[in-house]
């Protein structure tokens, strides 16, 4: 499945499309000790820059490979790149023993 399409906006805790179809809501479960609301609005902004956040990583990982094999200063960014748009859904996660 994937994700709603982008861009999101962020109005306090909330978190929705430019045509104000709700996302999400960077609220607490009512069992969890509350976080205070500028944390939550922080966490809704992060969680609205998601779809640009996800493309500008693929494009990161893409630019990368341009030149063949990426070199090793490519590296580092390139592994935190793949993890986040593994946690994402973009590929499955292959273990090679």
């Amino acid at each position: 499945m994937q994700h709603t399409p982008g861009p999101w906006i962020a109005d306090g805790i909330w978190i929705g499309t430019m045509d104000h179809e709700t996302v999400a809501y960077a609220d607490h479960h009512r069992n969890q000790t509350p976080r205070p609301l500028a944390q939550r609005e922080a966490d809704a902004r992060l969680i609205a820059a998601a779809p640009e956040l996800y493309k500008a990583l693929e494009a990161l990982a893409f630019a990368a490979t341009l030149e063949g094999p990426p070199t090793a200063r490519w590296q580092p960014l390139l592994l935190v790149a793949h993890a986040a748009l593994v946690k994402a859904g973009k590929y499955e996660w292959r273990h090679n023993k």
